[in-house]
């Protein structure tokens, strides 16, 4: 089905306007999404500011009771020092020390304290009380702070209650009543004790749903926080408590509204909405004149070349009247040079074509001969690797699949990767020149057979030499126990230092060196070599291998299970050829 052909006017017009809607709406959505991430920004910088507003005035009110407290604290604390020298008469001095507060003007009682009677939170809190030591809790209610020190002298329990007077802190609950004032994104404050009585006669009276929130924050001793369509409800308390001391929870309702903000917000975003459109609306009149401008010297030069197929004439000096764009009349004067050498010399370029044509089959030809001698060569190395390296037979087929297959996941172009799975078996060929002793030692070598194993790397790249064509070959050879963190050899390369190929071949190998037996180890399962590779063990660690490499093997590990495991089943190519003589 043929494509509808769009005009060069229209195309054009589509383009310029294309182009200019998209960045239109482009701007629109990074100014939206800005715009949207700083609203949210400034509502969740309101939410933490009213928070640690009330936070912080309530820790003042703490250190102004403590404060204010202060001095009856010390004399309470001299007072038990007292007891401890003199025990005799211990509730006539209880009383007189009661009755020296009274004098100052504090209403005081004293009652011996029945365990069975209080809550288990004070119950808990006193009955580990040493002897001659005390509990203070604190319960602030609307008329009076109430400070019940609980003493515990000679196993007996005494509560001294003082109903003490709330002015000197009666201004910081006002204060807080007014940020609703001070601040338009406050829309209600209240702060209430735990049966929910109004601290202040300047808070509101709490709603049902307020109370519902409000028990929940008490029971749960959390924050409730409730999402509103133009603002957030909080419910939550604050108390104290330590070894010595308990004031009672304090309940705090904080509702903001950030409906203003949110208009505001709108009114702005409308207003740049209507910019936009205005603006569009004079690019698209400017694109449509400029599209005219461009197209229609070409709509008059396509028209005469229509009438020039005709006719055999093309009418120059017609299009050069009409065309006012210097740029196009050159055109048409070197397109009328071309169309004479074009016609002159169409013959000798269809010979020539033919004869390039025959030259480049045979060349495609000769080249597909010398690269399947390549592979051949590549092909007869592995077998000569794996004869000369018993223990690892198989070994060589794997590295070269597995090694393919993450090269291929990685991105690596086929050509490349065909090279890798041909060429990655000759990763040991060097060993062929390590002696046999020591290639099939059990035990672990010493560290003079260890400098000479190394040097097979080096013995792999002198074997397969300098030609272009086996540079990926050399670089496995020579590089494939280079080490990602620069611990390898022969050189200590580190990082991308170190070409990709041997890179994956070096991961490869460990993979396939775990998953094999050894003279010096069992084979270990594909889910215990992975957690070796990623996680590392005394002999392996994770810092050595190619980090990119690392996460293609774990993200496709379950396929180069089922691979490793197929390929392991297949008789080796030295097997193979072996079997091929034995026919013969």
């Amino acid at each position: 089905m043929k494509k509808n052909k769009i005009t060069l006017y229209r195309l054009i017009s589509k383009n310029i306007m294309t182009i200019v809607i998209t960045g239109i709406v482009a701007v629109l959505i990074v100014i939206t999404t800005i715009s949207y991430l700083n609203f949210q920004k400034i509502e969740n910088s309101f939410r933490e500011n009213a928070k640690q507003l009330v936070s912080i005035t309530f820790n003042s009110l703490y250190s102004t009771i403590y404060d204010f407290d202060a001095r009856y604290y010390k004399g309470l604390d001299m007072f038990i020092e007292y007891l401890k020298t003199d025990q005799e008469d211990l509730d006539k001095k209880i009383m007189d020390f009661m009755y020296v507060n009274k004098r100052l003007g504090e209403e005081a009682t004293i009652t011996k304290v029945d365990m069975n009677t209080l809550n288990s939170k004070i119950k808990n809190k006193i009955k580990d009380l040493k002897n001659f030591d005390y509990f203070v809790e604190l319960d602030l209610t609307s008329k009076n702070l109430i400070r019940n020190v609980y003493l515990k002298l000679n196993d007996n329990f005494y509560m001294l209650k003082t109903l003490l007077p709330v002015g000197k802190i009666e201004n910081i609950i006002s204060n807080l009543a007014l940020l609703k004032e001070k601040y338009d994104f406050i829309k209600d404050i209240n702060i209430c004790t735990h049966t929910f009585e109004g601290l202040s006669d300047k808070f509101p009276e709490l709603n049902k749903e307020d109370i519902e929130y409000l028990m929940k924050a008490f029971d749960t001793e959390k924050e409730v926080i409730i999402e509103k369509r133009n603002g957030i409800n909080f419910y939550s308390i604050w108390k104290y408590e330590d070894e010595k001391t308990l004031f009672r929870p304090i309940g705090i309702v904080l509702k903001l509204d950030f409906s203003q903000f949110k208009t505001s917000m709108f009114i702005n975003f409308l207003m740049f909405i209507i910019a936009l459109g205005f603006i569009l609306y004079i690019i698209s009149k400017k694109a449509h004149r400029v599209s005219k401008q461009i197209s229609k010297p070409f709509e008059i030069m396509l028209d005469n070349m229509k009438k020039f197929q005709e006719t055999r004439y093309l009418e120059f000096d017609k299009i050069m009247e009409k065309c006012d764009i210097k740029e196009i009349n050159e055109l048409m004067t070197e397109y009328q040079k071309m169309t004479e050498d074009i016609m002159s010399s169409f013959e000798e370029i269809n010979a020539m074509n033919e004869e390039l044509e025959s030259s480049y089959k045979e060349i495609e030809k000769v080249n597909n001969e010398l690269e399947e001698a390549y592979l051949n060569f590549s092909t007869q190395l592995s077998i000569i690797a794996e004869g000369y390296d018993e223990t690892t037979g198989n070994h060589v087929n794997r590295v070269g699949e597995l090694s393919a297959f993450i090269a291929q996941k990685m991105g690596v172009k086929e050509e490349t990767v065909e090279k890798i799975r041909y060429y990655a078996p000759l990763h040991d060929i060097g060993k062929i020149m390590i002696p046999k002793e020591i290639l099939e030692k059990k035990g672990r070598l010493t560290e003079e057979e260890f400098e000479i194993m190394k040097k097979h790397t080096i013995y792999g790249s002198l074997l397969i030499g300098d030609s272009p064509k086996f540079e990926i070959a050399r670089n496995i050879a020579l590089y494939h126990h280079e080490k990602y963190n620069g611990n390898g050899y022969p050189y200590g390369l580190k990082g991308e230092e170190i070409p990709l190929c041997a890179a994956i071949v070096s991961v490869v190998d460990v993979y396939d060196a775990l998953r094999s037996e050894r003279p010096y180890k069992p084979a270990f399962s594909h889910e215990k070599t992975m957690d070796i590779l990623i996680n590392g063990d005394e002999r392996t660690n994770p810092e050595d291998f190619h980090p990119d490499v690392l996460m293609i093997l774990k993200e496709y590990e379950f396929e180069i299970r089922e691979l490793w495991e197929k390929i392991n089943q297949n008789s080796s190519k030295l097997l193979e050829l072996l079997k091929e003589i034995d026919k013969k």
